[in-house]
């Protein structure tokens, strides 16, 4: 801004030298063509004013309309400055928002995935629980099939072959309840998911498929904790 008040100023400085030269020469020629003696006659007088009014009062017309012209056209440039300040500021101001913009986004984005790998371990450890348990459960139906077979192979009823039977599908069903319960944890360990919602959703389909294809393949031996 002080630009413009500098180049204003520099506009009246160059302006009013020429009206003083102006006037100068002007009140020289007066005195030539009539004389350099102050006149006590009030009609002289005012034949001078008339004569310094008719010669100065255009051209100081003329310098005002320029400065006129000249203060709109600073004015003009002033306000397309200010323009172009204002744009480049809301320019910046957009570009800062949608930096923090971005940077909240991706804040958020780096939650969700901690959140969302977070229950992942979470529901595999689950599984593992399940897993450890079906394998003790293995363990003892196995020892408990081995020894009630030791005992009784030789002479054994038909109600002592059905029991020995139901220990052997027990068993059999943890092992396999191990497996498939191992490819769900592997499942989920490999998967992509987008929430939490949706890990706890696949891991409760997940284990509520394992345990009813378990309970078609062998009725009644055990009953799933869901």
């Amino acid at each position: 801004m002080n630009k413009y008040f500098r180049s204003l100023n520099g506009f009246w400085l160059f302006s009013l030298l020429p009206l003083i030269v102006a006037l100068a020469i002007a009140v020289y020629l007066y005195r030539l063509k009539f004389g350099g003696e102050l006149s006590s006659v009030s009609s002289e007088w005012s034949n001078f004013g008339s004569y310094i009014g008719g010669v100065f009062g255009p051209l100081v017309s003329f310098v005002t309309l320029m400065a006129v012209l000249k203060t709109v056209f600073l004015q003009r440039e002033l306000l397309g400055a200010q323009q172009k300040e204002f744009d480049r500021m809301n320019e910046l101001q957009t570009k800062t928002f949608e930096s923090q913009q971005s940077q909240v986004e991706r804040s958020a984005r780096d939650a969700l995935i901690i959140q969302v790998a977070a229950a992942q371990e979470s529901a595999v450890r689950l599984i593992e629980m399940r897993m450890n348990m079906h394998e003790r459960d293995f363990d003892r139906q196995h020892d408990m099939s081995f020894r009630y077979r030791a005992e009784f192979e030789k002479n054994m009823t038909e109600e002592q072959y059905n029991k020995l039977k139901g220990m052997i599908d027990h068993r059999n069903k943890a092992r396999e309840s191990v497996d498939h319960l191992s490819k769900v944890a592997l499942d989920i360990s490999l998967a992509e998911f987008k929430s939490v919602a949706e890990v706890r959703a696949f891991l409760e389909s997940g284990v509520k498929e394992v345990y009813e294809k378990l309970d078609e393949a062998y009725p009644g031996t055990q009953k799933p904790i869901l």
